[in-house]
């Protein structure tokens, strides 16, 4: 090009092998500038004019330099793994052909490395990309005191943490020097949890394994207050869907065409096949957007061990329907279609033997549209756009719109002219191919003979051998009397939200230091005790947390220690007790270690039990005295940080928004708690004594366990660890616990829709609602709800009793069949149930 001569924008574009005329080719690579020029971009296209100087040497300047160790540069060496040559043209032409997916996967290495880095020219033109939907999803969760302020400024002065989403209490706090650290603390703290060190590779190709994947749930999308309590893979989310509504998107709920449970075989499937059918939409939806596959190819290959990352376009999923936000463009019923067939293949095909069928058989399938919506970021501010996605999200109670159809398959395996018994809409496989996966334990028992099925039934069933449990259990192993605990979250933030985040803060300090001052004392009347027997004397000053002022308090404990209590240290709890009355109940024996210089006398007495208690208590002290140093550059120590915060009144009190990637983060925590219960069950009750029909499933609102009677009480133990009281005012809670006593050979249909046929009761400020039920031969009852504010050994008592009382008898004799119980002003409806 002769000197001076400006670029012609549409001979550049052709020069990359794509047609400037296609609209969607337009809108990609105007990704490749900034986002204040894209629609200047775009004109320049449409008109065939210049464009300013710029594009052509950044695009040629690109080249695969991200040597560093932050999250950005590892994204920015995985994107050029995938290249054979890393011209900046072949570069540019990675992220133009596949937007949404650099915009899906921006953080998928945060997990890992919470340091940003991006400092190299891949990881700045990714950023270009994706950066402002990141922008706008991260605003759309933060607090809007904290809305466009510097990380430096304020957001520095919080300690780092993670904090709940469902409950908005502080799990973990990291006091640290400065930012830096607070996010080494972060790492060190999810590879604790995933129980791997998984260092950021320095120079050779990152890869999205299931360490990876796994460290997106943990991971917080930021170390400050309301971005602490969502997860990476949240966010991940949130951000995807911001670039979905900027090119027009729908939100529908879609009917699973799978869910049809009769047996514990079916719902078990339906759950397992679920999650290939939504892997399937989820491709398809990327194929038709006309994305590079071979970026997706580690996510894809994950899809069986961690599947929410292969699914972003399904927002969640109840075991009856599928919620999905998709570019609107994309036509609903040709994509189930193709991904209903994917799924059947996938299934079956390993079981099929010669040729295919000819004919084609129909499913019947429906969905509701909840909401439209195409955000123009060219003529809003980011604020203003984060607001409209909130209401987006908000508002899709009501339907807009209803559909139904039929959508066609060509049956994988032969069929007969016989109905499907479960169905009883499409033809059953021949007989000759079901028998052959008799061995499957799939089929139960009909009228002498084994049931017939079609190839959707089937399918059903053979998912649930997909997951590795053996398809030969039955409820009946369990005895004549079951008890089901069906678990739902409805995720949600109410409305107008704030938590006081200093509060929270002591909770953790006091719940920390509490157990280090149990201990404490019982080894100091231990040592007086001691004292006493040695010397045949009465100590005239015994030891005692209750019943000093805080300034006896920390006197008396530096002069059992050896130590002197100075006047600052004095003067350091009175700023806090002045400050907030309660915090010295709570948080006693923390702050008087403040300032604590002899400490490591302790270890004068000796002993593995004092040694342990020792290491408790230097490490609090350590955190208690963390310094870092401020902008005038003295070193403050971490407590009167903390003080600081408590007192001055820096910003504590904040709103928490109810937008789109906190209601994910609900999902995550929902998954997180169920599967700890999972766990904590199986560590305390034989095998045999219980069962899971509904497994955990990350972005799933359902789970289903199932026990033995007998076993009631350590269902409800296992429970204890739960949160029941919440630093939000829910209008309802957003988790309802159903305990459902039943007999085994009562359909498992029944019970589902018992417990999702409405009618929660009221409970304000509740996190967790117990709702006993019993479900019989004939009947079935609903005990008066228990909302329990602790798990204590007299609530389990309570709860044990209520269980015991669930039965077909008491309802018969005590109840009289009534139909409408009140409910302390909610109604739920009873009535006669046939089996």
């Amino acid at each position: 090009m002769p000197r001076g001569e400006r670029l012609r924008l549409r001979d550049f574009v052709k020069g990359l092998g794509y047609d400037p005329d296609d609209l969607i080719v337009a809108d990609r690579l105007s990704h490749l500038v900034d986002f204040k020029r894209r629609k200047e971009f775009v004109e320049a296209l449409r008109t065939d004019g210049d464009f300013p100087e710029g594009l052509e040497t950044s695009v040629n300047g690109l080249a695969c330099d991200d040597g560093g160790k932050g999250h950005e540069d590892l994204l920015a060496r995985y994107f050029c793994s995938k290249l054979k040559e890393r011209s900046g043209e072949e570069i540019a032409k990675l992220i133009a052909d596949s937007v949404p997916v650099v915009v899906y996967l921006h953080d998928v290495f945060k997990g890992v490395s919470m340091q940003g880095g991006g400092e190299g020219s891949v990881a700045k033109a990714l950023k270009r990309a994706y950066g402002i939907y990141d922008r706008v999803a991260s605003i759309a969760e933060e607090a809007p005191e904290l809305i466009q302020v510097k990380e430096n400024h304020k957001k520095d002065k919080y300690p780092a943490s993670v904090v709940s989403a469902i409950f908005q209490d502080v799990k973990e706090l990291f006091p640290s020097n400065g930012l830096k650290d607070k996010l080494k603390e972060l790492n060190r703290w999810v590879s604790t949890r995933l129980r791997s060190e998984k260092p950021a590779p320095a120079a050779e190709a990152p890869t999205i394994d299931e360490t990876t994947a796994l460290s997106l749930l943990y991971m917080p999308q930021r170390s400050w207050f309301t971005g602490s309590d969502v997860q990476v893979i949240a966010h991940m989310r949130g951000a995807l869907y911001v670039y979905l509504l900027k090119g027009g998107a729908k939100l529908i709920r879609l009917k699973n065409p799978f869910f049809d449970p009769t047996t514990l075989k079916d719902i078990r499937g339906a759950t397992e096949i679920l999650k290939v059918f939504s892997f399937h939409l989820s491709r398809e939806v990327f194929s038709r957007m006309r994305v590079r596959e071979d970026l997706l190819e580690d996510v894809y290959a994950l899809r069986n061990k961690r599947p929410e990352l292969a699914t972003p376009f399904v927002f969640y999923t109840t075991l009856e329907s599928l919620y999905l936000l998709l570019p609107g463009e994309v036509e609903v019923e040709t994509l189930v279609e193709k991904a209903l067939d994917d799924t059947l293949r996938e299934v079956l095909e390993p079981f099929a033997e010669g040729g295919e069928e000819d004919n084609e058989e129909e499913v019947e399938v429906s969905y509701e549209v909840l909401g439209e919506m195409k955000l123009d970021l060219s003529q809003t501010t980011v604020c203003e756009a984060a607001k409209q996605v909130n209401e987006f999200f908000g508002r899709v109670d009501v339907p807009e719109r209803s559909f139904a159809f039929t959508v066609s398959y060509e049956p994988v395996l032969r069929t007969s002219r016989e109905l499907c018994d479960k169905c009883k809409v499409r033809y059953a496989i021949e007989e000759d191919v079901l028998s052959e996966l008799d061995w499957l334990h799939v089929r139960g028992q009909l009228l002498g003979r084994k049931e017939r099925l079609c190839n959707v039934c089937l399918a059903v069933r053979l998912a649930w051998v997909r997951s590795g449990e053996s398809t030969g259990r039955s409820l009946d192993e369990l005895g004549e009397d079951v008890v089901t605990l069906v678990m739902k979250i409805d995720p949600h933030v109410p409305k107008g939200a704030k938590v006081d985040f200093a509060r929270s803060v002591e909770a953790k300090v006091a719940e920390e230091a509490s157990s280090i001052a149990k201990e404490l004392s019982e080894l100091v009347d231990g040592w007086t005790s001691e004292w006493e027997r040695r010397t045949k004397s009465e100590t005239s000053e015994r030891f005692k947390l209750g019943t000093l002022s805080p300034g006896e308090f920390l006197h008396q404990l530096k002069a059992t220690l050896g130590g002197e209590a100075s006047e600052r240290d004095v003067d350091e709890l009175a700023k806090v007790v002045d400050c907030r009355k309660n915090v010295w109940d709570r948080t006693k024996l923390a702050f008087a270690l403040y300032g604590l210089k002899t400490i490591r006398r302790l270890d004068a007495w000796g002993g593995e039990e004092v040694g342990e208690l020792l290491g408790k208590v230097l490490n609090l002290y350590k955190q208690l005295n963390q310094s870092r140093r401020t902008t005038e550059g003295s070193k403050v120590p971490w407590f009167e940080e903390l003080v600081r915060m408590i007192c001055d009144k820096v910003e504590t009190e904040l709103r928490v928004q109810d937008s789109v990637d906190r209601r994910l983060a609900q999902m995550v925590e929902f998954y997180l708690l169920s599967t700890d219960l999972v766990n904590r069950l199986g560590k305390s009750i034989d095998r045999a004594d219980w069962m899971v029909l509904v497994p955990p499933s990350v972005f799933s609102s359902v789970t289903v366990l199932a026990v033995r009677h007998a076993a009631i009480r350590k269902l409800l133990e296992a429970l204890t660890p739960l949160r029941l009281d919440p630093l939000l005012e829910y209008d309802k809670p957003p988790i309802v616990t159903f305990l459902v006593r039943m007999r085994p050979e009562v359909p498992i249909r029944n019970v589902w829709n018992l417990v999702s046929g409405g009618g929660i009761p009221y409970c304000r400020g509740c996190a967790i609602a117990l709702l006993p039920l019993y479900v019989g031969r004939g009947v079935m009852g609903v005990r008066e709800r228990v909302l329990l504010s602790e798990w204590t050994e007299d609530s389990i008592r309570d709860a044990l009793k209520i269980v015991d009382e669930l039965s077909e008898e008491h309802y018969l004799v005590r109840s009289r069949f009534r139909t409408e119980p009140e409910l302390d002003g909610a109604v739920l409806a009873t009535g006669r149930l046939l089996k």
